[in-house]
């Protein structure tokens, strides 16, 4: 093997890039540029790790991607990846368009929507999805408990759909009172720019009045952030309410821990998640959570999933990135 090129990796959430490390780094020399939020940074250890680099690459395009494009050497390539958070946002107007190489998107639909957006050059604009990590030999148990527990990871902002997760608990526990909803990630109120804005509050007080009305304050709880690999053994669905997402990870996440994932048809949903996941509706979902409670159906449904998603696996995606570095 030869000389492992200096990776530089430049973000503030690098939580979609840090499972494919251990496969990067045989190939790369990687250090990180950890960000503080879209746009702060420790200018000068950015010029040293700038000095480091032979290929940078920006995680989100934010204010990481604008600044290392006006300040890469001529002799280095730049990628940055977008996932959905950067639409709306301004830093695709600011960076050098010149000293990107390569714009990374999760998806086709998202691939549209930012050469759309940011008038991005076609031929710079790749799609390359999100790696997850599936585990070896996995075992699903089908207990009762977790046959009755469904999932929502990441409540907000309000386009998650955290209300229609709530009607489809209200209506689930009609059939069976031991139906539960866990919602992972922070609270409203502990995220300043959703708790701030009067849209977004209202709508989580409203969330909260759903709850108390519906009589489902005992079977909603709050997990905040947890290490979602410890969490997924105990979950039987993971549930897509959004009204739209790039990608979402946590289906594929939790296909690969034997959780059934399902969706609505959010647009793009198809690109990137087989038919037999995405139901029209929340009705529709009700039916078929009850239809996989039996413990055979689940089972085929779960694998149907993973190989769906087998280029979703982590080495895959992870060599793909490789190749784009290193042409």
């Amino acid at each position: 093997m030869g000389e492992r090129k200096n990776l530089l990796i430049a973000g503030d959430d690098l939580k979609f890039i840090r499972p494919l490390f251990p496969y990067l780094e045989n190939k790369f020399k990687i250090r990180i540029d950890r960000w503080n939020g879209p746009e702060g940074h420790d200018r000068d250890r950015s010029l040293s790790l700038l000095e480091w680099a032979d290929i940078i690459h920006c995680e989100w395009l934010l204010g990481n991607t604008v600044w290392y494009s006006w300040n890469k050497l001529p002799q280095q390539k730049l990628t940055t990846r977008l996932h959905f958070f950067e639409l709306g946002r301004e830093y695709g107007r600011l960076l050098k368009h010149d000293a990107v190489d390569s714009y990374i998107t999760v998806s086709r639909p998202m691939l549209e929507r930012a050469i759309s957006e940011f008038s991005l050059p076609r031929n710079k604009v790749k799609s390359i999805p999100n790696g997850i990590v599936k585990p070896d030999n996995l075992t699903v148990d089908h207990g009762h408990e977790r046959m009755k527990s469904l999932a929502m990871v990441g409540a907000i902002p309000a386009r998650k759909g955290l209300h229609r997760n709530l009607r489809i608990l209200h209506e689930l526990k009609k059939y069976d009172a031991s139906f539960t909803l866990a919602i992972y990630g922070p609270t409203p109120s502990q995220v300043d720019w959703v708790w701030t804005d009067d849209y977004q509050r209202e709508y989580f007080e409203n969330c909260a009045t759903q709850i108390e009305k519906t009589g489902l304050k005992s079977s909603v709880s709050w997990r905040g952030w947890c290490e979602m690999t410890e969490e997924y053994p105990k979950i039987g669905f993971v549930l897509s309410m959004s009204d739209e997402e790039s990608f979402h990870v946590a289906l594929v996440e939790g296909a690969f821990n034997g959780a059934a994932p399902l969706t609505l048809p959010w647009e793009g949903a198809h690109w990137t998640h087989p038919d037999f996941v995405i139901k029209p509706g929340t009705d529709e979902i009700v039916k078929t959570i009850l239809k996989l409670q039996d413990k055979e159906e689940h089972r085929k449904h779960v694998e149907a999933a993973c190989s769906a998603y087998q280029h979703y696996e982590a080495p895959f995606v992870a060599n793909k990135l490789i190749d784009l570095w290193l042409q």
